[in-house]
Formats: C-alpha cells, sequence, structure tokens
C-alpha cells in the first residue's frame, strides 16, 4: 500500500497498492491503482485490505469493492462494528471477470467512520492479487 494511504471520512476511495511482485506487461498503475490488461480474458482477482487501529463507533461499516471501467461490480466482504472500541478491520473480494484488452479494474474501499482512515502499509495484511485465467 502506498504509505499514507487512506480512505476518506464516510466515502468510497480507490486502494493503491504499491508494490508488484510480478508484472512483466506493465498492466498494473500503482499511481493509479488500475490494472489494465493487455490481452482479453478472464481474471482472477483477489484484494484484501486492512486499517490501522482505529477507534470506531458502533454500526460503523468497512468493506471492498471491486470497480470495473469505473462502475461497481462486485462487493466483497462487510465488516460491521457492533461495540464502539478501536480495532483493526479487514476486508475482502474475490471473483472471476471477464476482461476486454483496455478495460480497466481498480479495488476501492468504503469507510462509513466519521474520521479518515488509514490502511496497514504491511503487504501481507494489504494485498492485491491478479492472475489471468484464459
Amino acid at each position: 500500500v502506498v504509505a499514507g494511504n487512506n480512505i476518506p471520512a464516510a466515502s468510497t476511495d480507490t486502494v493503491l497498492y504499491a508494490n508488484t511482485d510480478y508484472d512483466n506487461l506493465s498492466e498494473y498503475d500503482s499511481a493509479t491503482g488500475r490494472f489494465t490488461p493487455t490481452k482479453a480474458g478472464y481474471y482472477t482477482v483477489k484484494a484484501r485490505a486492512l486499517t490501522v487501529s482505529h477507534a470506531w463507533a458502533a454500526n460503523d461499516v468497512w468493506i471492498l469493492y471491486i470497480y470495473k471501467n469505473g462502475v461497481d461490480y462486485r462487493h466483497g466482504e462487510r465488516t460491521t462494528v457492533y461495540v464502539a472500541g478501536t480495532y483493526y478491520l479487514e476486508s475482502s473480494v474475490v471473483d472471476d471477470i471477464y476482461l476486454a484488452a483496455g478495460d480497466y479494474i481498480d479495488i476501492r474501499a468504503y469507510n462509513s467512520s466519521s474520521t479518515a482512515v488509514d490502511l496497514y502499509d504491511n503487504f501481507v495484511q494489504t494485498t492485491l492479487a491478479i492472475h489471468r485465467l484464459s
């Protein structure tokens, strides 16, 4: 995750994954958070994001989404706070998606908290993996 990457209060914003272990076609842009395939096909997309320890109110929500071409495509795991307190919250989303060459996807997080939430800056806890299936 890009250092200082946070999700503003009561909003949805793009998660920026900074490190790439393997991207020989340069399809992921860490500045925009967009993956743009050079070849059409089915892709498995797996994303996960963990917040830093944050003071959450009861009924606050943390959730990840896959957006395809700027449109909400798939909702991930919804994490709801039932008792106000300070917690790390995690969400994940997984799906197989058909992408034409030039389509793009990005991962977005929704934070319903009344304050911005920083993401845990650790490639083990906050990850994105995209693999072409066919």
